[in-house]
């Protein structure tokens, strides 16, 4: 009697809860429901994670399959996922912060910070490697993404990560004229992490800790892979829906953030509750800076449209702003729409999960929402 009295209960929110969300809302999240479990099944995705959110709400969301497909252990909120190079956008928020205390200049030289490593010689003007032309991909820099490691205890340092060592390591250089072209560098933003430890004193793991993580709200995210955060994480997995190692990250602040469903969702509600100025800009970071990041870096090559930390992309609802991951076994996405004041998360515990990221933010860009 009682599992009946449960069901009717839940019967009547779902009703309830159905009766208040649009159509065409409602209309999206049965079609999720509905069509991701077999995208999942056939691209081999053992996990994943979608929410949808308006403004600061949640309209949708949904865990998906399992985190550990073997011992049928289900995602959920709390499940740990890498993503990639969302991290990029974590630590733009994270360098913005130290410009609005004025320990960095955004149109300064990064190697006026720079004591601990320097750039190789080129024939290009290393002084015109600007900050704001590291956020935004636009520096000229070397190295597109990073490798993993599967043991901790041989990571390189920074500086070595930097300089090519050891061989699985590839050397940031700065090879074309900076500022002239998009040129997408994960390099250039181990530089940002090495910046932010030389101006701060601190480590790179700890600064974003306190002063953007925790302040958000993220208690299960971090760019310190601990025993805290291994403990709740997925597993990582290939296009074949295989186990694969845990990967760690020298260049954390390019590919190395672990994070779960739950924080994900504060950080979106974080961006558009400072945008909404409902937050003490104070805090994290103020809107004028979110802003700033979300606008169009002018350059002669104009056909990737790149903010700081952020790309811009077109779509049946003007433009969004977000970024992708991928790490050997992940994928995720985020997105944001000024336009319409929604926001979208993709997680996926699988290298193949690209074809369901594409699925969702294709079918959240058809959205309508006024």
């Amino acid at each position: 009697m009682k599992k009946n009295k449960v069901f009717i209960l839940l019967l009547l929110v779902s009703n309830y809860l159905s009766a208040q969300m649009p159509d065409n809302i409602y209309q999206l999240c049965n079609k999720l429901d509905n069509k991701v479990p077999s995208i999942m099944s056939q691209h081999n995705v053992p996990g994943a994670f979608i929410t949808l959110l308006k403004n600061e709400e949640v309209v949708y969301q949904h865990h998906f399959g399992y985190s550990d497909f073997e011992n049928k252990v289900p995602v959920t909120g709390q499940t740990g996922f890498n993503i990639g190079s969302i991290s990029k956008t974590f630590t733009a928020w994270g360098i913005m912060k130290l410009i609005e205390q004025g320990k960095i200049g955004i149109d300064s030289s990064a190697s006026k910070y720079l004591t601990r490593w320097q750039f190789p010689k080129s024939k290009y003007d290393v002084d015109r490697v600007t900050i704001r032309k590291i956020l935004s991909h636009t520096a000229g820099l070397s190295v597109h993404g990073y490798p993993g490691w599967n043991k901790v205890k041989k990571l390189p340092t920074i500086e070595e990560s930097l300089s090519g060592k050891p061989k699985k390591s590839t050397k940031v250089k700065l090879i074309t004229e900076p500022g002239v072209a998009f040129k997408y560098s994960g390099g250039g933003y181990t530089v940002l992490q090495l910046i932010i430890e030389e101006v701060t004193g601190d480590t790179f793991e700890h600064f974003m800790d306190t002063a953007i993580i925790a302040p958000i709200g993220m208690k299960n995210s971090s760019f310190t892979i601990n025993d805290r955060i291994l403990s709740q994480s997925s597993f990582e997995h290939n296009r074949k829906g295989k186990k694969i190692p845990f990967e760690y990250f020298a260049a954390k602040a390019a590919a190395g953030f672990h994070t779960c469903p739950d924080d994900m969702i504060k950080f979106i509600q974080t961006h558009f509750s400072i945008l909404n100025q409902n937050l003490n800009d104070s805090t994290i970071i103020s809107e004028s800076s979110i802003k700033e990041m979300m606008t169009v870096v002018p350059r002669i090559n104009n056909k990737t449209p790149t903010g700081l930390g952020y790309f811009r992309f077109k779509n049946n609802n003007g433009y969004s702003w977000g970024h992708g991951g991928a790490n050997s076994g992940w994928m995720a996405q985020i997105a944001i729409n000024p336009e319409n004041d929604t926001g979208l998360v993709v997680l996926t515990n699988s290298f193949s999960g690209y074809k369901l990221m594409n699925f969702v933010f294709n079918e959240w860009d058809k959205l309508q929402i006024e």
